[in-house]
């Protein structure tokens, strides 16, 4: 091990103690996991780092197609491996026509549709029936006005389709191949209707005459949205990213009605544009010949496996900084 990379290591793994080699780390970050800002500023650095460019047929393609969901109002269906940048695709859009923060809901095999749309909080609510007599919420004994609606959020589907503002949200579904066999055609029918009930509300406003509107939380939102009846409906349509990673089949009704994009791995030369982008503030050390090799190393390797556009800027951001990489190249390169 040379000097150089000694210089580099901030665990030495020689027992002394060195409170200050913590401090190396400080001096940068690596610009895809740079940490305490707003979640609106690291969306806007996201997506002006995604790669298209309309000379390449395949980015043409994928901006027409893009175009495409914008104008017809339906869902985007991303699917490709995993670790190519398809969810990136969504706060690219976002970016690009200043729409704001993005959306997300990252599905697992247990979600259901229900908490993509709200969160009700049944046992806040049942203690504030209990509660002394007080202006806002008073006892369900009283027979009092009491203010339902925060007890209840909408979640990043909700929140989506409740939007009274003239421009859409962008709305990230994650990998809903991990789902269940029921929630693709669940939220197909959500996103063709355009509207959802509260249930909770529903049933507190049947036999009221006149009810009064519920003010709910939306996600990342402090003001209240009023919603009456306990129906929401859509009035613009979200820009709906779903991706896939190809590890299932989705009922045909569903695909029918989303517009398909599948996403292939970058070339070798777009790779140099992501890698460009991505470290623009390294300047002239983005020329260096070893830059290039580990871009074509990459290239070639994932030829033969499944590799992540990020495990390729981990290799080149501790080449930037001073890190040995070649010793550990295996294993930032392995196949996922």
């Amino acid at each position: 091990m040379t000097a150089n990379s000694e210089k580099w290591l901030i665990f030495k793994g020689d027992k002394k103690i060195d409170e200050d080699a913590y401090k190396l780390l400080n001096k940068t970050n690596p610009p895809w996991r740079t940490f305490g800002k707003n979640k609106e500023v690291r969306d806007r650095e996201r997506g002006k780092a995604f790669f298209l460019d309309a000379k390449y047929p395949e980015d043409k393609k994928t901006i027409n197609l893009i175009n495409a969901a914008l104008y017809l109002r339906r869902p985007l269906l991303v699917t490709g491996k995993t670790g190519i940048g398809k969810s990136s695709l969504a706060y690219a859009v976002a970016y690009e026509l200043g729409l704001g923060e993005v959306l997300t809901w990252p599905v697992s095999s247990h979600s259901t549709i229900k908490e993509a749309l709200y969160e009700y909080d049944p046992i806040g609510r049942m203690r504030e029936n209990t509660r002394p007599l007080q202006p806002l919420a008073k006892s369900a004994k009283s027979g009092a006005e009491i203010d339902r609606g925060k007890f209840f959020t909408l979640r990043a589907l909700g929140t989506a389709l409740a939007n009274k503002n003239e421009k859409p949200r962008v709305l990230l579904i994650d990998e809903l191949d991990k789902s269940d066999m029921d929630l693709p055609n669940n939220l197909l029918h959500v996103l063709e209707e355009g509207e959802f009930m509260i249930d909770e509300l529903v049933r507190n406003s049947l036999g009221e005459k006149n009810s009064k509107d519920d003010f709910i939380f939306q996600t990342g939102n402090d003001e209240r949205l009023p919603i009456k009846n306990g129906r929401v409906n859509c009035q613009t349509f979200p820009f709906v990213v779903i991706t896939s990673n190809r590890e299932r089949e989705f009922p045909k009704p569903f695909l029918r009605r989303c517009i398909r994009l599948d996403l292939n791995p970058p070339s070798e030369e777009k790779l140099t544009e992501i890698v460009k982008r991505q470290f623009q503030n390294y300047g002239d050390k983005l020329e260096s010949t070893k830059i290039q090799q580990l871009i074509t190393q990459f290239f070639n390797k994932r030829k033969g496996a499944e590799l992540a556009n990020d495990q390729l800027l981990n290799a080149i951001y501790l080449y930037l900084n001073g890190g040995q990489q070649e010793e550990i190249i295996e294993d930032l390169f392995r196949g996922l």
